[in-house]
């Protein structure tokens, strides 16, 4: 690599780029380290042949099963738990897509609290009357966990955590990394830049320094 003459106060010199190796390069990185006081952000940094960690195939993330226990189901959930037959049950026929677990809203006057889960690709394998408490019944189901709340108190503004970046690929895994690192395994805080900013006022693992 060879570099042109420029101004040390002024924009980072133009790069012209040589590569005598016999493989060609693949990846080209950017950032804007050592210079301050520009404003590019996407400066080239040097030319690699390939990168090793990166972009590679996760495990299979497994589907998780779980019973709701004494339930009084309502509205789309009752009718199609009352048309479908047995054999249904398990199928895409039975599939009700994402789902959010919370609170029941708290008497008026009294903040809400901010924990449950977030459930993706759910399918209904069974439901029978519960035991116990008569005119309920136990559903079980098959999905993913997407998001934990947590009720727990914030941390203290100021608190350092330890974001583990070791298996993001991609934005949702970086927003999982966050969530994982304020509120451990399967922890939220947030899935783009606007949901951070709401998770940033508080009430979900983390708050922001005032001022």
């Amino acid at each position: 690599m060879t570099t042109s003459a420029g101004s040390e106060a002024g924009p980072p010199p133009e790069r012209r780029w040589t590569w005598e190796h016999p493989v060609g390069p693949r990846w080209l990185l950017l950032g804007d380290v050592g210079f301050e006081r520009s404003y590019e952000v996407d400066i080239p940094l040097t030319l690699c042949a390939e990168i090793e960690g990166l972009f590679v195939d996760l495990p299979p993330r497994p589907r998780e099963r779980f019973t709701l226990v004494g339930c009084a189901p309502d509205g789309a959930l009752a009718g199609l738990l009352d048309r479908l037959p047995a054999e249904a049950l398990g199928t895409e026929r039975a599939w009700l897509g994402d789902l959010s677990i919370t609170a029941p809203p708290p008497p008026p006057g009294t903040p809400p609290s901010w924990w449950g889960e977030d459930l993706g690709d759910i399918v209904v394998l069974a439901q029978r009357p519960n035991r116990t408490m008569p005119q309920t019944v136990d559903i079980d189901l098959d999905g993913f966990v997407l998001a934990h709340q947590s009720g727990a108190p914030d941390q203290p503004a100021g608190t350092t955590y330890d974001l583990d970046g070791r298996f993001v690929t991609d934005i949702e895994g970086f927003y999982c990394a966050i969530g994982e690192a304020i509120n451990g395994p399967g922890g939220y805080f947030g899935w783009n830049l606007n949901a951070l900013d709401d998770c940033l006022r508080g009430s979900f693992g983390a708050r922001h320094r005032s001022g």
